[in-house]
């Protein structure tokens, strides 16, 4: 149903019965799979961030020094890719489930 519409329920003789309509946002507020995935986003974005530190210690340390750092650059880079990757993902479930559920 839509904010804030009207609902006939049962129209007779003793007249007409209606059920009002809460917003989306009330009938949605207490919605735990959006909280959920909502935390799941905060969480895998954290561990992004954190890569990307990691990342960029390596790649300071890679250009100072121009030598053995390149392996370890590339498996911070291959995490922080990781890490991206599954914040992407997590955000795109967070945003269907949005738009299906109408929560948010």
């Amino acid at each position: 149903m839509v904010a804030g519409a009207v609902q006939i329920l049962r129209a007779g003789m003793a007249g007409i019965v209606v059920l009002t309509a809460t917003t989306q946002a009330m009938a949605f507020a207490g919605c735990k799979t959006e909280e959920m995935l909502k935390s799941r986003v905060r969480a895998e974005l954290k561990v992004y961030a954190d890569s990307i530190a990691v990342l960029q210690q390596y790649s300071i340390a890679a250009l100072a020094a121009l030598d053995n750092t390149r392996e370890c650059f590339q498996k911070a880079h291959k995490l922080a890719e990781h890490a991206r990757l599954a914040y992407q993902a997590s955000r795109h479930h967070l945003d269907q489930h949005i738009a299906t559920h109408g929560c948010g």
